[in-house]
């Protein structure tokens, strides 16, 4: 980057009183070459102050050279001059900040980088946006980009808002208020001076009006300096709302960041004494992570924590296969899941050090809970460590409820519906009105004196089980953006009354006449993206073709609609509502294959066969007309039927071709697996679920899966073959043994072997397991082999080895994602990539080499683990709705068995669960000993619980209670109880509210009828 001709063309415009600063140095690129950089810095003194009070600037902007970012560039001359208050002409100022007009206020706050990097949710908040006004320096805006992009994303959209009373001052080119860095001065200090500076100068040049101009931070440093050394007015954020704005806004004060100074930690003598009045040991220095680290002392990784115990986490580091395990909150240090940690690995010999609240004896239980189970069932032998430092945080907005705990106080702690996140202490004066709310909370500290992190409180969701409430709970925990699209990325969009263009007809396979196209969805689909067409040839073969919707054609790569794709990555599917990657427009319009309409498409064209030997693969743009959207139970009866139309001699053909190609990736070992996903079927008004019942997968599901995986394939190998080192493929890798270990012994107590040498092995074991008089036996076992598969992921050709393409499950050497771009953002990249292959468009930069796919991939598949995890919780949600108003006894089958019970699975509702099989009576001496008082005998070799009465085995078919249990608190859960067993009294207080509930309601009926009669004789 030379920027020495934009430097000569800036001087001939230079205007009086402007000055140039240069810097030379020098950058690598990505290449490893070396550039010598000149930057060219202008400083001016006609640079707005943004005050409508100025007497020296006047009221307005006079200039045209506003920046839209706010953080760096130059403005240009203003167009003319303007009249002051008695008159005479001004020179003209340039505007480089936000649009908002500081006013006629009591205070003009500056804030600093920590004000803006930690309190903005106080900053959002409605009692002091547009009620504040507010200077965002230049400076303040590069620190926060510098530091936070997201941070630095929210700031520039509050400062954007119509509401805002902020206004960005480029003071980093103002003559007066920039500062050149000093000799030995590092990055920070220069900028807590500029930012005082730039203070000053605001106080010095408003000194004739009443305006104060008061500097708030949060960095004590600053605050003394800016007091000693500037004699500026500075207090600390949290002092200035709750001494000027507490009475007005109450709530503000409750999203304040915490300020862990100024809460009490918990007590607890025996941490206290050892660690000198400390619950945790010192985080190590950033000088000591750097050191350890590079000497290798230390190991880096990202921690995570285990949803079953949320007192032990783990943490991958490179050059050990397994995860290095972190048990007890002493080894944990303050960790939270997600955060970067430095890792010291503990001495073999001492074993962990599981320094666990001694006053809290559920965590005790869990802790004890899984080094019992750990003794009987891990065969692999796992490292240990401890946390000594944190490399980088990652704590976000979390959503749960409240627990009281110091009502006086108005301190109470918070609980995430995340269980690996830790309780958190806020403080607020809305108790009583939070208490059966789900709120959001960020974490802001976690203090080496508290057992808990300290936090403040964001916002109110809605009401504790509220159906809607819960939903939006399920999509901020998982990150699904349902943020309206922006102007920019409408701005993408084609015009309504767009039609193809007959150029565009002409770059094109036109298939409108010549063939029958059709497309098989769901029931209801709308974003239909895919369609298929089969043609006899003459030579004895058939033309089989995949039509996918060319998006591509719509989203170019890098526009504000390609940039928001990306970052959503894919659309997300909840049981009532679709949040779509891409906007409506294109989804379930433009790039949908509805029937009777021309649409344009990226097609695949295979000659075959009639034994589905393929001879030839072919890629085109085309444009078709697809006939007849048809639904898979529409599909199906053709299938199933006499009918000998041109329709269903097509679907018949393409069935067997399937069918063909089906059994050759079987032989090649493919896997057939299952889950136990249902359907919800919806009232049309109220959106409550009326019924549940299984997904049942017909050959017309499978003919078009087959096609879809063909399409897949033929692509990946010619990406591949043009762009070795940067195609995006999918790979799944094959689990390690100790992964199918819950599988075969489960196998092994009904005498079935199941080996797992390798994919067409475990494939033929599936295939043979069977029990007599056990029909879902054979389900349960592919379900139970699901489990143990590792997550298929994309990632770019240049990461990994050629052998470690392979995708496991599908046993083929290469796979990628191509037919469904209208939903996932990996098929547009795919699309992208193939169209350059061919010649059809040019090679995006994006996407021209490892790194950049690489970055990409990164992003999503973490979207992709979301989107599955958010649709599961989903169905989670509206299970326990269903369930809500009902008890009901349904067949279950027996899962897994261990020590202290069972889990089942109720296959008519797709649900699995734990059953507690009798009432646990805690006791300290149990606890700490891992003894409990069951009735029941382990058998861990036949995986059975038996005692005089009864037992309880693997794959045992039981009767179970189904009903939903209610805390004081309105909290809610689904509870799965053996109906061999006595009514538990949670089930009892089942009955009798929903006994109320019903006679409730018939009284209501009864007065209602009673109330209409009444009205109807005084009508007569």
């Amino acid at each position: 980057i030379n920027q020495k001709t934009e430097g000569r063309r800036r001087r001939r415009h230079r205007p009086a009183g402007m000055r140039r600063s240069s810097n030379t140095f020098l950058r690598k690129t990505r290449k490893g070459a070396v550039l010598k950089v000149l930057r060219e810095h202008y400083l001016r003194d006609d640079i707005w102050c943004g005050s409508a009070v100025c007497r020296t600037c006047g009221y307005e902007a006079v200039g045209s050279g506003s920046d839209s970012n706010g953080d760096g560039g130059s403005g240009s001359d203003g167009g003319g001059g303007a009249m002051d208050v008695v008159g005479r002409k001004r020179q003209p100022v340039v505007r480089l900040g936000g649009s908002s007009v500081l006013g006629d206020a009591l205070f003009y706050v500056v804030i600093d980088a920590n004000v803006a990097l930690h309190q903005m949710d106080a900053l959002e908040h409605d009692g002091f946006v547009g009620k504040v006004d507010v200077v965002v320096l230049q400076t303040v805006l590069q620190e926060v980009r510098h530091r936070n992009h997201r941070v630095y994303s929210r700031l520039r959209k509050l400062i954007a808002r119509p509401d805002s009373r902020m206004f960005v001052f480029s003071n980093e080119h103002h003559r007066s208020t920039f500062v050149e860095r000093k000799p030995a001065e590092s990055p920070n200090d220069r900028n807590d001076r500029a930012i005082c500076v730039a203070a000053k100068w605001y106080e010095t040049h408003l000194g004739d009006s009443d305006v104060q101009v008061v500097l708030l931070t949060n960095d004590e440093g600053n605050r003394k300096r800016a007091v000693q050394d500037f004699r500026l007015r500075a207090e600390r954020f949290d002092q200035f709302v709750r001494k000027h704005m507490a009475k007005q806004e109450p709530g503000l004060v409750d999203v304040l960041q915490a300020v862990a100074e100024g809460m009490d930690a918990e007590d607890d003598s025996r941490f206290r004494k050892e660690r000198g009045g400390m619950l945790f040991a010192a985080h190590a220095s950033e000088q000591a992570l750097k050191t350890g680290l590079l000497s290798g002392k230390f190991k880096k990784g990202t921690f995570r924590i285990g949803r079953d115990f949320w007192n032990r986490g783990s943490v991958r580091v490179s050059g050990i296969e397994a995860p290095v395990e972190i048990v007890g909150m002493d080894n944990m240090n303050r960790a939270v899941d997600g955060d970067v940690v430095a890792i010291q690995l503990l001495d073999e010999k001492s074993g962990d050090d599981d320094d666990d609240d001694d006053d809290d004896a559920k965590e005790r239980k869990e802790a004890n809970d899984y080094k019992n189970n750990n003794k009987k069932k891990n065969t692999t032998k796992k490292r240990q460590g401890r946390v000594v430092g944190i490399v980088r945080r990652n704590w976000r907005q979390y959503c749960g409820s409240l627990e009281l705990t110091d009502k006086k106080r108005g301190t109470v702690l918070f609980i995430s519906v995340d269980r690996r996140i830790p309780k958190v202490r806020i403080e607020t004066r809305q108790i009583e009105k939070l208490m059966d709310q789900r709120i959001m909370v960020q974490i802001d500290s976690w203090p080496r004196s508290s057992r808990y992190p300290h936090g403040h409180f964001v916002r109110a969701l809605g009401p504790i089980g509220d159906r809607d409430t819960e939903t939006q709970v399920i999509l901020l925990e998982h990150e699904v953006d349902t943020s309206p699209w922006s102007d920019e990325v409408l701005a993408c969009l084609p015009p309504d009354d767009w039609r193809i263009p007959d150029s565009e007809v002409a770059k094109r396979l036109d298939l409108r006449e010549t063939r029958r196209i059709f497309s098989i969805d769901p029931p209801g689909c709308k974003d239909i993206d895919d369609a298929l067409h089969v043609h006899a040839l003459p030579n004895g073969n058939f033309e089989v073709g995949v039509h996918i919707a060319d998006v591509t054609h719509y989203v170019p790569c890098d526009c504000p609609l390609d940039l928001e794709a990306r970052k959503r990555g894919t659309s997300v599917y909840l049981v009532e509502r679709r949040i779509d990657m891409i906007p409506g427009r294109l989804s379930t319009d433009l790039c949908s294959l509805v029937g009777n309409v021309d649409r344009l498409a990226f097609s695949v064209f295979w000659e075959m066969t009639p034994d589905a030997e393929i001879i030839d693969t072919r890629f085109y743009k085309t444009v078709i007309r697809s006939c007849a959207a048809l639904a898979y139970g529409d599909a199906q009866e053709a299938l199933d039927s006499d009918r000998t139309d041109d329709m269903a001699v097509a679907i018949k053909r393409m069935n067997s071709l399937a069918k063909k190609l089906r059994a050759k990736r079987q032989e090649a070992g493919a896997l057939t697996l299952a889950s136990t996903e249902v359907k919800f079927l919806l009232d049309s008004e109220s959106q409550r679920p009326t019924d549940v019942e299984m997904y049942k997968l017909r050959e017309a599901n499978a003919l078009v899966e087959e096609f879809m995986l063909l399409a897949n394939i033929s692509v990946a190998k010619k990406t591949l073959a043009h762009y070795p080192t940067f195609a995006m493929l999918r790979r799944h890798p094959a689990p390690a043994a100790s992964q199918f270990e819950p599988l075969v012994r489960a196998a092994a107590t009904q005498g079935i072997e199941i080996d797992t040498s390798s994919s067409r092995a475990l494939a033929d074991s599936l295939d043979r397991a069977h029990v007599p008089g056990h029909p879902y036996f054979n389900k349960l076992i592919r379900v139970m082999a699901t489990r143990c598969m590792t997550q298929a992921v994309y990632f770019s050709s240049g990461e990994v080895e050629t052998p470690e393409y392979r995708h496991y499950g599908l046993a083929t050497p290469v796979y990628t994602h191509f037919t469904s771009p209208i939903r996932r953002y990996a098929d547009v990249v795919v699309h992208r990539l193939l169209a350059a292959s061919l010649n059809i468009a040019p090679l995006p930069k994006t996407l021209e080499d490892n790194s950049r796919v690489s970055d990409i991939c990164e992003v999503i598949n973490h979207r992709n683990r979301m989107a599955q995890f958010a649709g599961r919780k989903s169905a989670e949600l509206y299970t326990l709705v269903y369930f809500r108003d009902k008890v009901v006894e349904e067949d279950a089958v027996v899962t897994s068995v261990y020590e202290h019970g069972i889990s089942v699975l109720v296959p008519r509702y797709g649900i699995e669960s734990s059953v507690k099989l009798w009432e646990r009576k805690e006791t300290e001496t149990a606890d700490m000993e891992g003894k409990d008082d069951s009735p029941y005998t382990f058998d861990p070799e036949k995986l059975e619980l038996r005692s005089p009465q009864r037992s309880f085995a693997i794959f045992q078919q039981m009767r179970v209670r189904i009903f939903v249990k209610e805390s004081k608190m309105r909290r809610s859960w689904l509870v799965v109880e053996c109906a061999e067993l006595p009514e538990s009294d949670d089930c009892k207080a089942a009955r009798a509210k929903l006994r109320q509930a019903s006679e409730a309601k018939s009284k209501k009926k009864a007065d209602d009828a009673v109330i209409k009669h009444r009205n109807k004789r005084r009508r007569t």
